[in-house]
């Protein structure tokens, strides 16, 4: 929506752009996942304790797409695009150690089926909205398309283990119990419903 090179100033009287905001985040995107970084180049593992990236709203998801949209829209450096490619590489290795953890978290504490259940929804969902939101660029090669369609395979599954449990139709219960758990579970299945209708082709996405 906004024009290039389009400036404000803040009334303290610091002047910024879109571009600055742009460059801004990802510096900070790119010191959130270092940890994930340096994981990938030893082909090792982390574990989540709410470090880095792992502070942010939905594991940093919201934070991903936001820099990946102002980039792909070319604001800020013409750099940003590589190491935007490099955000989408790292996204795909976290996502399967992520997703072993939460189902062996499942395994291990039984009683909390339904949040873990959740939290899968949560991380397959955003998961499958970020790379499709971003695949309608050339930024998606054809060799990470497979990793797509497993992603989109772990949703469809995430979804069922929700259903037999009965989530969905429990929401008032789930609700009155734990509201916070009823927004996650209401917020991450809408996140999901975008992700499947652009993967289906249902979905728009517009650069």
């Amino acid at each position: 929506w906004s024009a290039h090179e389009t400036e404000w100033t803040s009334q303290a009287g610091r002047t910024s752009s879109l571009d600055a905001l742009t460059d801004h985040t990802m510096a900070i995107l790119i010191k959130e996942t270092a940890f994930i970084a340096r994981a990938k180049e030893v082909n090792g593992s982390f574990q989540k304790r709410g470090q880095g990236i792992f502070q942010y709203t939905c594991g940093g998801s919201h934070l991903l797409q936001g820099v990946a949209h102002a980039t792909l829209r070319g604001f800020g450096s013409p750099s940003n695009r590589s190491k935007l490619k490099e955000q989408l590489h790292l996204l795909l290795y976290r996502f399967p150690i992520e997703l072993e953890q939460i189902d062996a978290g499942e395994k291990k504490h039984p009683d909390f089926k339904l949040q873990l259940r959740i939290q899968r929804l949560k991380l397959t969902g955003h998961t499958l909205e970020t790379l499709y939101r971003i695949s309608a660029t050339e930024m998606i090669g054809e060799a990470d398309r497979m990793a797509l369609e497993q992603v989109a395979a772990e949703v469809v599954k995430s979804v069922v283990m929700l259903q037999e449990i009965g989530a969905f139709k429990q929401l008032n219960n789930i609700r009155a119990a734990q509201e916070q758990l009823y927004l996650d579970l209401v917020g991450d299945s809408a996140h999901t419903l975008r992700g499947l209708r652009i993967a289906m082709g249902e979905g728009a996405v517009y650069y």
